[in-house]
């Protein structure tokens, strides 16, 4: 028999908290919000009631995430932030991808350390790419494999982004990856670092910085939008917590560009303990839809608007076939009105009671979308918004 020395006991514990949940345990998923985003990120990692808070597509499968696996990415890329790079609070850290699991590490983990987490949209041009870098002088940025590529030809100066981190298994020249970060950040991923992390977290107040939002400018150029740890709150307090997180709730987030109306999803769906949230890839939104059926949706307005006329397609076409309910739709509007909502709710899933669209939606498609389930409106910007 092999003897094990009493003081590795509290070690071998540690480890294996970090790949199991204590399933009996009774949890309480946060009914009110806190005063801070990263108290909210905090509670929600401690008590919530779901089997993952992320799932996403890899080729054509859908991979989970527990919650418990995203707080150590979270808490490991913070510590390489802290104690390698050495990251301090106030600094800015940028990010410059497309919607993917590591986008919400690096921004919980910026966030955590009390750096200023900058979402730069993705689709902006080299020269913009530039400019907005330079403008935020980051201390680190994180980018994917494009936007690396599209940086490095840009032919001009190189613009200053810090360290450079690649969300992904690639990276050329000085640059690091999301991988290494993570593999370097479990060597130094002890219970003493990781509660002082948490502790110094959960320490910041409503007033510190929090996230910035760099997004084209509807007159050309890009607007950035500032919010800190208490505005963020308000955010959510007005425009996400009004619809209840329920058992069992899923929620679909489609954004090519990471848009300021995703990334308070997120943080919403995250925080509320219940809701497990499905990272899209544009372009296969419908098929996604009617596989996951999810009870919240956050996508483009071309996303509903196809939905809409996918499902007034489907009604239209059932005259056609004949038949006594065929008749009564033709001759009875009202029918033919719940006809269609219930064809619009099964191009949305079948289960979707609560939307979102990250851009304008046309009137025709918010009112048919309004008469099947609540379309969330875009609250008017309060904060500073600068315009470059």
């Amino acid at each position: 028999m092999m003897h094990v020395p009493v003081e590795t006991f509290p070690f071998v514990m540690y480890l294996d908290s970090l790949f199991t949940e204590n399933r009996e345990r009774e949890v309480t998923p946060l009914r009110a919000l806190p005063t801070t985003l990263n108290r909210l990120h905090a509670q929600a990692m401690r008590e919530h009631a779901r089997e993952n808070a992320l799932s996403y597509r890899a080729d054509e499968t859908w991979c989970p995430m527990p919650d418990w696996r995203l707080d150590r990415h979270v808490i490991r890329t913070a510590l390489y932030l802290r104690e390698r790079l050495e990251v301090e609070p106030g600094q800015r850290i940028a990010i410059i991808s497309e919607l993917l699991p590591e986008w919400l590490i690096a921004d919980l983990a910026a966030l955590g350390l009390g750096a200023v987490s900058v979402a730069i949209d993705p689709s902006l041009r080299g020269e913009e790419l530039a400019d907005a870098l330079e403008d935020v002088e980051p201390r680190v940025t994180f980018v994917t494999a494009a936007i690396q590529r599209k940086l490095d030809s840009h032919g001009q100066e190189a613009p200053a982004y810090g360290q450079l981190i690649v969300l992904g298994t690639a990276a050329v020249g000085g640059s690091l990856t999301i991988t290494e970060v993570l593999d370097q950040g479990g060597t130094l991923d002890t219970p003493e670092r990781a509660q002082a992390y948490r502790s110094e977290a959960r320490s910041l107040g409503p007033d510190d910085p929090a996230i910035q939002h760099c997004r084209r400018a509807p007159g050309g150029g890009w607007e950035v939008v500032e919010l800190s740890q208490g505005g963020v709150i308000e955010r959510l307090r007005a425009e996400w917590a009004r619809e209840p997180a329920l058992p069992g709730d899923v929620s679909y987030v489609s954004d090519p560009i990471v848009s300021l109306t995703a990334r308070l999803a997120l943080y919403a769906f995250l925080g509320d303990g219940y809701t497990t949230t499905a990272l899209a890839s544009a372009g296969r939104e419908l098929s996604d839809l009617a596989a996951i059926r999810p009870t919240k949706i956050v996508a483009p307005a071309a996303v509903f608007e196809e939905a809409v006329r996918a499902g007034l397609a489907g009604v239209a076409a059932q005259p056609n076939a004949g038949g006594w309910l065929s008749r009564v739709q033709r001759v009875a509007p009202r029918a033919r009105e719940r006809s269609e909502r219930r064809a619009i709710r099964e191009a949305l899933g079948g289960r979707a009671r609560w939307i979102a669209s990250i851009d304008p939606l046309d009137r025709m498609s918010a009112q048919r979308l309004a008469s099947v389930t609540t379309v969330a409106q875009e609250a008017e910007l309060t904060q500073e918004v600068r315009y470059e």
